[in-house]
């Protein structure tokens, strides 16, 4: 038994019940203040550029917006609500805006969600053969969180692990998932925030009014 928040009258306070087994094939997302929240979300199989270890994508095509059901652990950040999993918005800068906690085939609306402001992972363009990167958490026989390393190669029909990386300090090559690792200027753009906590440093503007509050 799962609680939503709906549309259709009974304001933002209005909850219903509905039986769910499995993850849905898209969201319709409403409410927010914010224009490329709202829209259309389908789910799509394979998404190369996806900032997060996504167990589940779900697409808006009109504002290029991502809901990601991402597998924290495997990205080594702390997510919201404290599971191993969590529902994400991203926008589209790849740059997380709100987060849910995760192990729920569906994710709630208005308050159940919260602002996060993390730093993107990613150029908005995407990345491309020649930046220098640091992979975000430690792959035992492979590399150490923090190493740094350089793209060397792209693979566009691989989706499973489109990138080829080079670390420096041995010249190992590995093949390598988009959210394995970040830009290397997020340090410096961040505003000291470590990037693998769940809000920015300091008091996000938690405007209520930007929340998904129809979904």
């Amino acid at each position: 038994m799962s609680p939503y928040t709906g549309g259709g009258g009974g304001g933002r306070g209005a909850q219903r019940f509905g039986m769910v087994r499995e993850f849905p094939l898209g969201f319709v997302v409403g409410g927010s203040s914010i224009r490329g929240v709202n829209g259309l979300y389908s789910l799509i199989d394979n998404d190369p550029g996806n900032p997060h270890a996504a167990i589940h994508t779900y697409w808006n095509p009109s504002t290029k917006y991502r809901l990601v059901y991402a597998h924290a652990k495997d990205e080594g950040y702390h997510p919201v609500g404290g599971k191993e999993t969590e529902w994400v918005l991203v926008d589209e800068s790849l740059r997380d805006r709100f987060g849910h906690q995760g192990d729920t085939y569906l994710p709630g609306s208005g308050d159940r969600w919260q602002h996060v402001h993390r730093p993107s992972h990613a150029p908005p363009i995407g990345f491309s053969v020649g930046d220098r990167v640091k992979m975000r958490a430690q792959l035992d026989g492979h590399w150490e969180k923090g190493d740094m390393g350089k793209i060397v190669s792209t693979r566009p029909t691989q989706l499973e692990a489109p990138f080829t990386v080079e670390l420096e300090k041995n010249q190992r090559q590995f093949y390598c998932q988009a959210w394995r690792f970040t830009t290397v200027g997020d340090e410096n753009e961040s505003g000291g925030q470590d990037e693998n906590s769940g809000v920015a440093d300091g008091t996000p503007e938690n405007d209520e009014d930007e929340l998904p509050w129809q979904l």
